[in-house]
């Protein structure tokens, strides 16, 4: 997700840090305006749920996943996690602080929940963009920088939350892959711990224009080759390759997916907004109920 900064963030905007975010670094945040001419991310996701306190994180790895996008592991201080209780559920997003870059950035894990218990760390997708916080990672972002970090959002996949047996259809355009990536992870890391699953079954659809830009295909192919429950296609639209269906994701696609997947269906759609307004209403038109359909927009 990488959407637009907020226009003004002041010393009292921002939230109690868990961590030693340093006051050189916080005052970096709190004193340089930025252009409102566009939406921001802040102002976009108000009415989202969002943790109250921002944490710091270092870069411990930055590499290129393809020619315009870019993999940013962070780390976190081990301490803080389990002192905290520090989580996030699968398919969420953080804010995202730059030290001496006004404008806030807005970017899902890529990561499941689990690494954060395990590893202490964060992965993040980010593709290239002439806007601010992404231009950073692309173009200044190193290993050993300072950045700091508030999880939030309400597109996410939970587990517990769910009481009877249902099936997962994750549909990805593009970068819009990177929540669902987290989500397929977390579902894969779920299958190996726990024998008591309610999920039956979880298949993602995932279309973009080039093989390269099929991103975390080859983990997901892992996955899938030691799970049956998991499974997953790929489209392209703009190469020819024999690997791959050579097209866009139509309704056809979508309804071949439900029609085996039991009585109750979960819907994550992320992608490109004209996909995502398409996507949800051929599901609607199959009959899945309008709470069962959940997406992120990226703009």
């Amino acid at each position: 997700m990488t959407p637009q900064m907020l226009s003004r963030i002041s010393a009292q905007q921002l939230p109690s840090p868990r961590s030693s975010v340093s006051k050189a670094f916080r005052m970096s945040l709190s004193t340089t305006e930025v252009s409102s001419s566009r939406k921001k991310h802040l102002d976009l996701t108000k009415l989202q749920w969002r943790d109250p306190d921002t944490v710091a994180a270092t870069v411990v790895s930055i590499s290129d996943l393809s020619q315009t996008v870019k993999s940013l592991t962070l780390k976190v201080d081990e301490n803080l996690i389990k002192s905290t209780c520090l989580s996030f559920k699968a398919g969420q997003w953080l804010d995202f602080f730059i030290p001496g870059e006004p404008q806030v950035g807005g970017f899902s894990m890529t990561s499941s929940p689990h690494e954060l218990q395990t590893l202490s760390t964060l992965d993040l997708a980010v593709k290239v963009s002439s806007w601010p916080p992404a231009r950073w990672i692309h173009s200044k972002c190193k290993e050993g920088d300072t950045v700091a970090f508030r999880f939030g959002g309400d597109f996410y996949y939970d587990a517990t939350q769910m009481s009877k047996p249902h099936s997962l259809l994750l549909i990805a355009g593009g970068v819009g892959i990177n929540p669902l990536y987290s989500i397929f992870q977390h579902v894969a890391h779920a299958e190996n711990v726990k024998s008591d699953s309610q999920m039956t079954d979880t298949s993602l659809l995932f279309s973009a224009a080039t093989k390269e830009e099929l991103l975390f295909r080859s983990k997901i192919d892992e996955y899938v080759s030691k799970n049956s429950k998991l499974k997953a296609e790929y489209f392209v639209t703009r190469e020819s390759d024999s690997q791959f269906i050579n097209r866009r994701i139509t309704k056809d696609d979508i309804a071949a997916r439900l029609s085996g997947a039991g009585d109750c269906s979960i819907c994550y759609i992320c992608g490109p907004p004209d996909m995502v307004v398409q996507t949800s209403q051929w599901m609607r038109e199959l009959n899945i109920p309008k709470e069962n359909i959940r997406f992120e927009l990226w703009w």
